[in-house]
């Protein structure tokens, strides 16, 4: 079991890391579209922004599915 002070700041973390995201997402001239270069400074076919949220989701669901996974009864 996760300790309580540990569960919250793993909890401020995943909200500066969604925050900090979307954020980004917001500076985006296309907010849509998030460009992309190869390593020469050429832009190459951009993606979706919603990139940028895939990590900070996966962590959200992992943590709350630790948050709230039964407890085992023996």
């Amino acid at each position: 079991m996760i300790e309580r002070k540990a569960f919250w700041i793993a909890w401020a973390l995943v909200i500066a890391m969604l925050a900090a995201a979307a954020w980004r997402v917001s500076l985006l001239p296309d907010w849509t579209h998030l460009p992309r270069y190869d390593s020469n400074g050429v832009a190459i076919s951009p993606t979706s922004s919603a990139v940028l949220l895939t990590m900070p989701g996966a962590v959200l669901f992992i943590m709350a599915r630790l948050a709230w996974r039964p407890h085992s009864r023996n």
